[in-house]
């Protein structure tokens, strides 16, 4: 929304009629034509801009670290599930190597 679409949507309402609104009986109808005479003004002032969004390609991340996080998600599941002290240790030597390609692998791409 920027100041030209305000002023032409203040315009616009400053312009119309209103008679369908004042001259109605009924409430519900009053505000059915306040809704549909603010509704048009509002589409034709502001309209819909679709925007595209571009996905960013981690050029980083190889089918060799993807499968690593894969298999570090699996050892997370057994260590959480299991009470074993050598598993731990092993999943949190395994987290530190795959920190450590997927830092190294970010640097060489950049």
């Amino acid at each position: 929304m920027d100041n030209k679409s305000i002023a032409n949507f203040q315009s616009h309402l400053r312009e119309e009629a209103w008679d369908s609104v004042y001259n109605s009986e009924d409430v519900n109808e009053m505000f059915n034509n306040f809704h549909c005479i603010l509704l048009r003004y509002f589409g034709n002032s502001f309209p819909l801009r679709y925007k595209s969004y571009i996905t960013k390609h981690n050029g980083w991340i190889t089918k060799g670290i993807k499968m690593s996080c894969q298999r570090k998600r699996d050892l997370y599941f057994m260590y959480r599930h299991l009470n074993n002290p050598q598993l731990r240790e092993y999943y949190k030597r395994y987290c530190a190597i795959l920190r450590k390609v997927i830092n190294l692998a970010k640097k060489i791409v950049l």
